[in-house]
């Protein structure tokens, strides 16, 4: 073989060499590529991507919340609201003025009762108001024998008290018919009522009605029952390891089956002092703030009763979401050099973070984050704004919820100088499951 076929031969091996460490080389970068779009958890979303939606990032913040404590129970009525409509004597139904459901005010005529006895009992009333106007003239007439020495001081007082007795009947029977709601003066005009008015006692709505036209009813019976809903309140079972949180003024959040996605205010008034043993559990009552009109006595309620105000670390709702029936959210570990407050970057592409100082915000609330002095709203990415950043997800537990800020406790520290998504979170997560579905880099 010849020397130029060596040194041909030589420079083919070489070659072939080098081809396959690059392909090798090609091979082990696309490998390690795949593997880190491919870690769980992670997310690599455009700063533009983020801009656009309105990220701000930050830190979590202390609060102070109110606990909760959770009872369930009905709305009522106290007493005073509800009211039946008898009759204190009996009869048969003449008229019925009012369907169920109707309002109506306190003293209206809602049906009338006839019977004898109704005429009976003003004929009493005129015998006895007779009687009584002649036993006092004979009383009168005594008193002027017995002042002529005519008569005697015995004859006077049997006199005297025969006028009394009559008078008290006279009395009795006018008692009698205006409780019936007859009118004493219109008798003895000479117009006698031939059936009884049952008026209401209370301004209200009827809700149900147990007579009809031609009935009879019992003295005493009920007729039909009113309701005034103006004064409603929550009639709540709290139990047993909460009621020592519970005290009056307290407020009080209302939901109802009936009315979806709508917070009803009330405050607690009264605070029972029994234990109901079956329900190992004790009665505690609220006074609705704002009554809505569609509220009616026997609606279910869960109720939320804001007790104790505790110093807790926060972060907003939005910061916040499920994955995996875990709560989680997303941070950006900021130790990459990037510091300082809210700067754009060389190409104009600012990154949407919070930059006021919240040391002392105008609530009064101050800032906590692992010995830094920053706020829920915090320094931005550095000077230098990288066109992507690379998000992780991070599990923490909730606790007390209240005015969209939700209590969260790290089971691990953060990151030193890790940023927090404080909103937007869904919008990372849908970000991070498309990647999942592909190579797991979003743009």
């Amino acid at each position: 073989m010849s020397l130029q076929q060596v040194f041909c031969t030589l420079i083919l091996v070489l070659l072939s060499v080098s081809c396959s460490s690059n392909d090798m080389q090609t091979k082990a970068d696309g490998h390690d590529d795949h593997h880190e779009h491919g870690d769980e958890g992670i997310v690599h979303i455009g700063v533009n991507q983020i801009a656009n939606a309105g990220i701000r990032l930050g830190y979590a913040k202390q609060r102070f919340l109110r606990r909760r404590v959770h009872a369930t129970g009905t709305l009522q009525l106290p007493p005073q609201n509800r009211a039946d409509l008898s009759s204190l004597t009996g009869g048969r139904v003449r008229s019925i003025a009012v369907v169920e459901g109707s309002f109506v005010r306190q003293g209206m005529v809602l049906a009338t009762l006839e019977h004898p006895d109704i005429i009976e009992l003003q004929e009493e009333f005129l015998t006895a108001r007779k009687d009584a106007m002649y036993l006092v003239r004979e009383y009168r007439r005594e008193q002027s024998l017995f002042g002529d020495s005519v008569s005697t001081r015995q004859a006077l007082q049997l006199a005297e008290t025969n006028a009394f007795t009559a008078a008290m009947r006279q009395r009795s029977a006018a008692e009698q018919l205006m409780l019936l709601g007859i009118d004493s003066s219109e008798v003895l005009a000479g117009k006698l009522a031939t059936e009884v008015p049952l008026r209401a006692p209370i301004s209200g709505y009827v809700r149900h009605i147990d007579v009809q036209m031609g009935s009879f009813v019992e003295p005493e019976s009920d007729l039909l029952e009113i309701v005034d809903n103006h004064h409603l309140h929550a009639d709540l079972l709290v139990f047993e390891q909460d009621i020592a949180a519970v005290r009056e003024g307290q407020r009080v959040s209302l939901t109802l089956t009936s009315m979806a996605g709508r917070e009803i205010e009330a405050k607690v008034f009264a605070v029972g002092k029994t234990f109901e043993e079956e329900n190992r559990a004790v009665r505690v009552h609220a006074e609705i703030v704002d009554e809505p009109e569609s509220l009616i006595p026997g609606l279910y309620v869960e109720a939320s009763i804001y007790t104790d105000s505790l110093a807790v670390e926060t972060l907003p709702e939005d910061a916040i979401v499920r994955y995996l029936n875990r709560d989680v959210i997303f941070i950006y570990d900021n130790a990459s050099g990037h510091s300082g407050r809210k700067e754009h970057s060389a190409d104009g592409t600012g990154l949407s973070v919070d930059d006021h100082d919240l040391d002392h915000d105008e609530h009064g609330h101050h800032d906590h984050h692992a010995g830094h002095d920053h706020g829920e709203d915090a320094a931005s990415v550095g000077g230098h704004a990288p066109h992507e950043m690379q998000l992780q997800l991070f599990e923490v537990e909730t606790g007390i919820r209240e005015d969209g800020f939700v209590e969260v406790r790290f089971e691990q520290a953060l990151p030193e100088d890790a940023l927090i998504v404080l909103n937007g979170a869904y919008y990372v997560l849908a970000e991070m499951q498309k990647g999942e579905g592909g190579h797991g880099h979003s743009h």
